[in-house]
């Protein structure tokens, strides 16, 4: 079980440009996490995310948090079924329902065990959930740094798409799909060559 442990970097981007005192300093306090996907059975979440969720809160009221990078395995061991599936209210807003997060923006992007089920269920979750963010299998965010003029991308990709899928014994032999591998490949490239 110690497997199904999430997967949290915090991480804060600041200003730190001199002649700005430290009420001035932009900062853009973030979550990232993956594998945080509970079990299949009942309750559908685990000590270790109940935890994870539990210092998301507290970080969110000691340093605020502006949003939360999820990075794959939200549903643990083979995604959701549909749009009514109860692993959303289960795994996902019944765990991180403390007040503090119920309206911090979550951007989603896929893992291996999420591709096993419906991913376009867990796109139109989008439409359900006010925080639930999963446009598309990848897609770019820009956010501003408070109080500067940083700005701060980031590409949500999909490797499942670019390379296939695994499990715990197979690793991933190559795209199912190679142009939609390629489609995502040039994406990614001509967000890079455009990026500042």
């Amino acid at each position: 079980m110690d497997r199904l442990m999430c997967t949290v970097l915090i991480l804060s981007f600041q200003n730190l440009w001199k002649g700005l005192d430290a009420v001035d300093q932009g900062v853009l306090n973030f979550v990232v996490l993956a594998d945080w996907g509970g079990l299949p059975l009942p309750p559908y979440y685990t000590a270790q995310e109940k935890a994870v969720a539990a210092e998301m809160e507290r970080l969110a009221q000691s340093e605020g948090v502006d949003f939360v990078l999820s990075l794959g395995d939200h549903f643990y061991f083979s995604g959701v079924k549909d749009v009514e599936d109860p692993r959303f209210k289960n795994t996902f807003e019944g765990v991180f329902s403390q007040p503090s997060l119920l309206d911090i923006q979550w951007y989603l992007t896929a893992g291996n065990h999420d591709h096993i089920g419906n991913i376009s269920a867990q796109m139109a979750y989008s439409n359900i959930s006010h925080r639930w963010n999963y446009p598309a299998l990848y897609y770019d965010l820009q956010f501003t740094v408070p109080h500067t003029n940083v700005s701060v991308s980031i590409l949500m990709i999909d490797t499942v798409v670019l390379c296939g899928n695994t499990n715990d014994r197979v690793q991933p032999v190559g795209p199912e799909d190679s142009t939609a591998a390629a489609n995502q490949w040039n994406w990614i490239s001509a967000k890079l060559a455009s990026s500042r």
